[in-house]
């Protein structure tokens, strides 16, 4: 294996989802072990991703091993291209001599002058043709243009289409796809066969240089990233902009969804039938391949900038003759990958278009089509999604104002799937606000929070933690308006679950922000989680130094599983601040019994170990056991993240010989697992009275009126493939049990 590998990106800004591409490099963590070489043109947007790394800077212009090249690239062409091979010696030299000297070099510009010298019918046109070489790119590709409009109104209507969508597509496009696109025509009510082409290469010819075929795929794709960027920019009129580029394109997709062939059967055959799903591109119509694009074109409308009357006419059609038919409805709601329907029922229609136009529309749209389709925002969009103020809230909250212009009950919950929107760690009915700290939208939790009619649910922080990229801004507000820091999800307060949830997180840079909203002005730090660990406890087993350092300032305390092994963090102990962590008593205050574990049975499939418990009854005292905590300690650190599933069982003394002989399954037991992460030695499970009755059944076995007892708890745990590294290395079990009051996470409130 190689130690540092070299990762090598070249042509960063041609790739078409560039700007993703750098946004995923950035966040790729600091100690991973590679390296890039990457090439890209001067960018703003790649210069900026970049600043603060070598970058060098070369221009080919005036490079002698790119001019080099060049020169080599037009002999080969001049030897072995077929009518080029057959030229006069010295008119090659003449040919050689003019690209080399005018290149700049741009291999581009080389092969289109080529390329045009080879459609030169006549030697003697070769030199007149090489004196009117203009001398940039664009300029080049202006002459092909001038040449496409020379040659009549069938190849110029042939590359104009071709041209459109080639500079417009989202994704590659097949020449049986773009011929079928060639044939539709805005306003007609089918296919103008007449339009279509039978040969890819008709395409080719009618664009002159600036298109190619590959054969084996057949797809047709602009010749250079160049020529989209001139396309787009500087096509001498031919498309007025990006947006009118985009603006054309949805009207033809509009067209052509309008068409009688266009339903459900002939996209999804047996699909509906069958409730399954697409995925390959073979189940789409052979007779209209275009479908599979106009399944997933409708992101168009969110490239369309000037307010287009023609595009809302388009959808209002769309909207009153489209959506009644309802076998069609799945083709207004692709799924994200493939042909797979977005969850809605194909025998429901939405009873608008605003599905479609609230996730790609730009607010122009949206606002037009609600003045005209008023839709109450708190209705359902779709099965399964919500209503639209959840949707618009998750998937374009620029969108946000237009919907709360009207009036809506912004504290009413709507139930949806969350699992649509990508989120499957919360709960499937949200507020507005709720929603928006979920999905981290800024726009909407600083527009609700900004009407003092909204209401914050009690689990608001934990949505806001939740979110991919939690803001400590929004965390705040939230605690501003009054939000309970110590409100518990689950046996967690929201700090414990963040730097859970940040275990692996090598970047503290954007997690102490969020830490220090938390605590500050206040915050229970002594509160322990389920795993028995207080937040301190987390910070370090997780090697967070500097959120470990800030907890120790804000007199941070530690439990008593701290104390189960004496080296719990080795990689701390050269720190400065480490022996304040040494000094902590975690067990003052903390009366408790502690009872090591006795095996007594193991097997291949599975080790039973007991704690024998005798406690003494206080009179006084209804509830002298508070909690216990069961712990776990490998007796070597882990490599890998790893767990054991295991039965907390519990019964007097005398079915102790039952229970090692074959554990019944009528015994009272608790399911939990113990959990280690990668360098973690010890894991631990609090039970307490706030878990429910299971629980408390468990610790009132404990507590007796009068004299003393012995009760036996088992701990029964399965041996599986995945957890033998656990068990191969050893072991230990620990039970403590609490006979006074312990610090947990009630916060006043839970749930």
């Amino acid at each position: 294996m190689v130690h540092r590998p070299v990762l090598v990106i070249d042509a960063l800004d041609e790739c078409k989802d560039h700007l993703d591409l750098i946004r995923y490099l950035e966040k790729l963590p600091e100690d991973t072990r590679l390296r890039f070489f990457i090439t890209s043109r001067c960018m703003p947007d790649v210069q900026d991703a970049f600043h603060d790394l070598p970058i060098f800077k070369l221009s080919l212009k005036d490079n002698a091993g790119q001019m080099k090249d060049i020169r080599m690239h037009i002999e080969e062409q001049l030897e072995n291209q077929k009518r080029l091979s057959q030229l006069p010696d010295a008119l090659k030299k003449i040919i050689s001599k003019k690209l080399s000297e005018n290149a700049q070099g741009m291999f581009r510009w080389v092969q289109c002058h080529l390329d045009e010298i080879v459609a030169c019918k006549k030697t003697v046109d070769i030199e007149p043709t090489l004196d009117k070489i203009p001398a940039g790119l664009y300029e080049t590709y202006n002459r092909i243009i001038e040449a496409i409009g020379r040659r009549g109104p069938r190849d110029n209507q042939i590359a104009h289409s071709c041209l459109l969508w080639l500079a417009g597509a989202f994704t590659s496009l097949t020449f049986d796809q773009l011929n079928e696109v060639m044939m539709i025509e805005v306003g007609r009510p089918k296919l103008n066969l007449n339009y279509g082409v039978k040969n890819p290469m008709d395409i080719v010819a009618a664009c002159g240089s600036l298109v190619t075929y590959d054969e084996k795929t057949r797809v047709v794709a602009l010749f250079h990233h160049s020529v989209k960027e001139y396309l787009i920019t500087c096509s001498k009129g031919i498309f007025k902009s990006i947006s009118g580029i985009h603006t054309r394109i949805c009207k033809i997709l509009i067209t052509y969804v309008l068409y009688d062939f266009v339903s459900v059967d002939e996209i999804y055959p047996e699909v509906i039938r069958r409730h399954s799903q697409l995925s390959h591109r073979d189940d789409v119509s052979e007779d209209h391949p275009f479908l599979s694009y106009a399944n997933q074109g409708w992101k168009h409308l969110g490239h369309v900038s000037d307010e287009d009357p023609d595009v809302m006419t388009a959808l209002t059609r769309l909207n009153t003759k489209f959506l009644r038919n309802n076998a069609k409805h799945p083709v207004l709601a692709p799924g994200e990958f493939g042909y797979k329907t977005r969850g809605l029922d194909a025998t429901e229609t939405s009873p608008s278009l605003l599905f479609i136009l609230l996730e790609h529309g730009k607010p122009w749209i949206v606002e037009h089509f609600v003045k005209k389709y008023p839709y109450p925002p708190d209705m359902d969009l779709a099965p399964g999604w919500g209503s639209s103020l959840i949707f618009v809230i998750a998937k374009n909250p620029r969108c946000l104002r237009i919907l709360l212009n009207r009036s809506v009950d912004l504290n009413k919950p709507s139930s949806f799937k969350p699992g649509l929107y990508g989120r499957y760690n919360c709960c499937s009915s949200h507020t507005p606000i709720s929603w928006a700290a979920v999905t981290g939208s800024e726009v909407a939790m600083n527009y609700s929070l900004s009407l003092p009619e909204v209401t914050l649910p009690d689990d608001i922080l934990f949505m806001a933690v939740k979110a991919d990229k939690p803001s400590h801004q929004c965390i705040r507000q939230f605690r501003r308006r009054g939000a309970d820091v110590d409100f518990t999800v689950h046996g967690s307060t929201p700090i414990h679950y963040f730097l859970s949830k940040n275990w692996s997180s090598n970047d503290e840079s954007q997690l102490l922000p969020i830490v220090k909203a938390l605590v500050e002005p206040s915050c229970s730090l002594s509160l322990q989680d389920r795993t028995a660990r207080t937040v301190l406890h987390i910070a370090l087993d997780a090697c967070l130094e500097d959120i470990v350092e800030y907890l120790l300032k804000q007199n941070a305390g530690l439990s008593a599983t701290a104390a189960l092994i004496p080296d719990m963090w080795k990689w701390a102990m050269n720190k400065m601040w480490f022996p304040k962590v040494l000094a902590m008593d975690p067990a003052v205050n903390q009366p408790r019994t502690r009872i090591k574990g006795n095996v007594v049975r193991d097997t291949t499939e599975f080790k039973l170990v007991e704690f024998s418990v005798a406690v003494t009854a206080d009179r006084d005292n209804a509830d002298p056991v508070c909690a216990v905590v069961i712990s776990a300690i490998v007796n070597s650190e882990l490599s890998s993240a790893n767990y054991i599933g295991g039965d907390l069982l519990y019964c007097n003394q005398s079915l102790q010989k039952d229970i090692q002989d074959s554990p019944k399954d009528d015994f009272p037991r608790l399911e939990f697992r113990f959990a280690w992460q990668s360098g973690q030695r010890v894991s631990s499970r609090l039970f307490d009275y706030y878990q429910g009755d299971k629980v408390t059944r468990m610790l009132q076995q404990l507590r007796k009126d009068k004299d003393s007892t012995v009760v036996s708890h088992f701990l029964q745990m399965s041996k599986k493939q995945w957890n033998a590294k656990v068990f191969e290395f050893g072991v230990e079990f620990i039970l403590d049990i609490y006979g006074g009051p312990l610090p947990r996470l009630v916060g006043g409130r839970s749930r």
